[in-house]
This record gives structure tokens, sequence and C-alpha cells, in this order.
């Protein structure tokens, strides 16, 4: 490092360079994500475990493609709307294993 330069990392360098959404396959090991770039930039991704206590991940993109304003926010709106209808499952689960006993 240069003698004047600061070693903290500017906070506009830091952010993501799109909103990722991720998809669980198989156990949080194996996950399908969307990556929204911009207004009509989709990546689609597999993000994939390569340990088995999944502390580290590798992702590999194999579908960019440029869609329609409408379309990104459809597929966000539904991407969001699947993540609460995963959190009332698995909290309708939690209810009725706790009434099992």
């Amino acid at each position: 490092m240069l003698s004047g330069q600061s070693s903290r990392v500017d906070p506009v360098y830091a952010l993501s360079d799109g909103i990722l959404i991720l998809f669980p396959v198989v156990d949080d090991h194996t996950r399908i994500c969307l990556k929204f770039r911009t207004t009509n930039e989709v990546d689609i991704l597999i993000q994939q475990a390569l340990e088995a206590n999944a502390d580290i991940y590798v992702m590999i993109k194999f579908i960019s493609i440029r869609i329609p304003v409408a379309l990104n926010f459809l597929g966000f709106f539904l991407a969001l709307g699947t993540y609460f209808t995963r959190i009332v499952v698995l909290a309708l689960r939690a209810v009725g294993s706790q009434a099992k006993k």
C-alpha cells in the first residue's frame, strides 16, 4: 500500500452489482440463482457447495439474457412470493410437528 492511502474499502465499490435471489434445490447444497444486474439484464446461475458443511460455494453462470423491464419485475415479484411461501410452509410444518407431541 502506498503511503497516504487508506486501508478502508470504499462502500460504493463494495456493493454487489445486482440483486441475487437463491432457490434451494438440494438441502442448501445446490441452488438455482437469478441475478438481476440491471432493469433489463438477468443472469441465471447454479450455486454448488464444494464442502459437506457448505462453507465454500462455486457459482456457475450459464445464461445471461436481456428482457423487457416488465418481465424483470414479474420475475422479481414471483421470487418474492416464492420466498414468502417457503416461510409459511416452514412455519406450518413447525406448528404441525408441535401439535403431534
